[in-house]
């Protein structure tokens, strides 16, 4: 039977909001992970409290058997078979970035895209700069005559613009007393007409000036046309001739560049035929992923080591701490054996059995509410509390329980934590909601999928 709170926010007890902050933990994707590791230190302390005050009592130690010890006995025999990178492709390039190979790899992707240079030939180099002189004295001689044109042209120009400017006011200053002597014209338009601002008249108005004039005859001087010259080209300074050239994988001799020997000594090491002449993306590929093996294969050996100490039972790979610990120091992804482990605190004890006695969680029950009950993890709290009651095997999962839609307003977890003499001060993150953000993995916005991504750090 599940415990539903049904009083106001303002009538609940400690205990009462305990268990629906205890719900709202349960919230997939809600909380950042130091958000929801603040819960859970905040659920221990209260639940110790509220014991100690007799509000629960103990009830039981929950022993859950869990299938990853014997499946890592099994991964040990497939020699890691079953075994993947994390699904974090920037750890993963790092890694190979660390990896003594992959400077060899960095080498030829280098020299593939010309990012190694050498000396040019003396006399090659002697006879460039020679041609270049020579195309400088040229570019200094155009230069001089390209300036001397656009100079008389920027002379012409201002004269010009100093013409059409003249012949402007005076036309429309004539044309203006010509228009206010007409007897046709009525008042108002003589007032419009003396508004007129001759120095700067709209389109509209010069559109008006020309019309009357066509309709009038009235005899004006020809407008100046404004000069429009020929085209000039740009003169461009040549380019001073390089003293070093990039090196080109088909050019490429041994000995040229010695970390680049050093690259095709590796490569020849397990492949006889290759020749440096033929490098091309291609190959790159392949050998970018030959590294990403050879590194996986070193991370996962290293996995099956931990998992012999971890089922030898060595020091410091005894508790479910330790455990969990030794497995995400990895960049191994352990989801095939039962255990998606993340790369964060501790905060997930609920959700695996890491313990090798199999006692897995401690049980608390309301003494006022039988159907109240809370689970702490064994390991880290047996210390504390005095455990003379039954060990029995029991599914945790029938217990939980996340915070519905219609509870999440009737019961805002920032008001819930301030009943227990919190505020959302006290958290990293001020209890935010994380929203997921959408990337779109298309070059065509109108053709493109978006796929959620968590952020680093985020409590899924």
């Amino acid at each position: 039977m599940i415990f539903i709170v049904e009083k106001s926010l303002n009538n609940l007890s400690q205990l009462e909001a305990l268990v629906l902050i205890n719900q709202w933990a349960k919230v997939q994707v809600y909380f950042r992970y130091d958000d929801k590791n603040k819960l859970d230190e905040i659920k221990h302390q209260k639940i110790q409290e509220l014991f100690n005050s007799g509000i629960l009592e103990i009830t039981k130690v929950i022993v859950g058997e869990s299938p990853f010890f014997q499946k890592m006995q099994e991964e040990i025999k497939l020699g890691g078979k079953n075994l993947n990178w994390f699904d974090d492709c920037c750890t993963v390039d790092e890694l190979m970035r660390e990896s003594d190979t992959y400077q060899h790899y960095s080498s030829l992707s280098k020299l593939y895209c010309g990012e190694f240079q050498k000396l040019k030939d003396e006399e090659q180099y002697s006879y460039e700069l020679e041609k270049y002189a020579i195309q400088m004295q040229q570019y200094q001689q155009e230069l001089e005559q390209y300036q001397l044109i656009n100079t008389e042209r920027d002379v012409q120009k201002k004269e010009n613009e100093a013409l059409i400017k003249e012949y402007e006011i005076k036309l429309y200053t004539r044309f203006k007393s010509f228009l206010l002597t007409l007897d046709n014209l009525s008042e108002d338009e003589k007032k419009f007409i003396n508004k007129w601002n001759i120095t700067k008249l709209s389109e509209h108005q010069k559109q008006r000036i020309n019309r009357c004039i066509r309709e009038r005859k009235f005899d004006y001087e020809p407008k100046p046309k404004k000069i429009r010259f020929p085209y000039l080209p740009y003169i461009w300074k040549p380019h001073e001739p390089e003293r070093y050239i990039e090196i080109e994988p088909e050019s490429y001799e041994y000995g040229t560049v010695s970390e680049v020997d050093l690259a095709i000594d590796w490569v020849k090491s397990f492949n006889k035929k290759f020749q440096i002449q033929k490098l091309n993306e291609n190959f790159l590929c392949k050998l970018e992923d030959k590294i990403s093996d050879n590194v996986f294969a070193f991370y996962k050996e290293q996995a099956l080591l931990i998992f012999q100490k971890i089922l030898r039972g060595n020091k410091g790979f005894r508790t479910p701490k330790d455990i969990y610990n030794a497995l995400t120091s990895l960049p191994i992804d352990y989801g095939y054996l039962g255990m998606e482990l993340t790369y964060d605190d501790f905060c997930k004890w609920h959700e695996v059995n890491l313990s090798h006695t199999g006692f897995w969680l401690i049980e608390f029950k309301s003494t006022l509410h039988p159907e109240i009950l809370f689970h702490i993890p064994y390991d880290q709290n047996k210390e504390k509390f005095t455990l003379e009651v039954p060990h029995e095997k029991s599914n945790i999962e029938n217990y939980v329980r996340e915070v519905s839609d219609e509870q999440q307003k009737l019961y805002p977890i920032e008001k819930l934590v301030e009943l227990l003499g919190y505020t959302s001060d006290d958290f990293p993150y001020k209890l935010q909601h994380y929203q997921r953000r959408s990337y779109c993995c298309c070059s065509d916005e109108e053709d493109c999928e978006y796929e959620e991504v968590e952020d680093d750090g985020l409590y899924l």
